[in-house]
């Protein structure tokens, strides 16, 4: 798992989590692996609207 990571991040990869969700669902951001930059809604839509692919699961 961390060579995948490493070599994501490598091509501009970001791992972020929306803050409310993370509340909604009891979660923690130490819940997730050390890249994941937990971040407001307003916040990443910011920087959503400049990315090339954007991916919501």
């Amino acid at each position: 798992m961390e060579d995948l990571v490493e070599m994501v991040q490598l091509e501009g990869v970001q791992f972020v989590a929306w803050r409310m969700t993370l509340d909604m669902m009891g979660f923690k951001g130490d819940d997730f692996i050390e890249v994941v930059e937990v971040q407001p809604a307003e916040d990443y839509l910011k920087h959503a609207m400049h990315c090339k692919i954007d991916m919501f699961t």
